[in-house]
């Protein structure tokens, strides 16, 4: 039915980076949902109305989003799948700042409650685990983090976590003042891009580049590559750190996303 068909064109928009859209999907599939009293039906759409909340900055309307889907998955005695969205949200919590400091011992207690079969939301968690490292400048618990999911991402070929894992191996690189060996990370990562359903990941990509080749005096080819996959997509943290480059001291709207509030403080 029109469920469905919203849902799945929600995922679809999604995957392309396609926020707006998918957010509109999400909307459509969820009151449709509710007008039917199909129940799953409202939590599928709830997360995926999330994601895209989040994405677009909207942190705290985003999660409570998740935090209602993972709640009907409970009522549902689906346990499996409000965990699920539960790991989601907690990475997402970590990612923008709101756990105040508790990160990194709350990933590991999360890390050491999984089955071993969930190998998808182990690398995810093991790879915000990596990035909260190297906030703290702990780059050697980085690297052994990056080297644990690097195996689990080559063993089940999760290709996404692959480049995510490029990414933040070329962060440390860069940290550890190796430009050089940060740039091969993040043209190995490009290298395997898929042009349509990665462009989320493709703006991270190139965001660092544009940093990288700023730090070792060379020209940035993708300029315009990069604005334009950044008003595309909507994505929230590359146009933030757009616009924190393009328009210095600008007023922004902040609450949202304590870790950006600090960087435009």
């Amino acid at each position: 039915g029109l469920f469905y068909a919203h849902l799945g064109v929600g995922f679809y928009r999604l995957v392309l980076g396609q926020l707006n859209k998918c957010l509109v999907s999400a909307e459509l599939a969820y009151q449709h949902a509710v007008s039917q009293g199909f129940v799953y039906g409202k939590v599928f759409a709830a997360d995926l109305r999330g994601h895209a909340l989040i994405q677009l900055g909207k942190i705290a309307q985003g999660i409570e989003s998740q935090r209602y889907a993972a709640d009907l998955a409970k009522k549902l005695n689906n346990p499996d799948l409000a965990q699920i969205i539960s790991h989601q949200m907690l990475i997402h919590e970590c990612r923008y700042g709101l756990m105040r400091g508790n990160e990194i011992e709350t990933l590991n207690k999360k890390l050491k409650t999984l089955v071993e079969q969930d190998t998808y939301t182990k690398t995810s968690l093991l790879i915000e685990l990596a990035r909260q490292h190297l906030l703290r400048g702990a780059f050697s618990n980085a690297k052994e983090i990056l080297n644990q999911a690097i195996q689990v991402v080559y063993a089940k070929e999760h290709r996404r976590h692959e480049l995510l894992v490029n990414a933040l191996y070329a962060w440390l690189s860069s940290l550890q003042g190796d430009h050089a060996m940060a740039l091969s990370f993040v043209q190995n990562a490009k290298r395997q891009l898929d042009p349509r359903a990665d462009r989320l990941v493709e703006v991270k990509l190139l965001g660092l580049e544009s940093e990288l080749c700023t730090r070792m005096g060379l020209t940035f080819s993708f300029g315009e590559k990069l604005k334009s996959l950044t008003q595309e997509t909507g994505q929230y943290q590359a146009t933030r750190t757009l616009a924190r480059i393009e328009s210095p001291g600008a007023n922004v709207e902040t609450g949202n996303d304590p870790m950006g509030d600090i960087f435009d403080e």
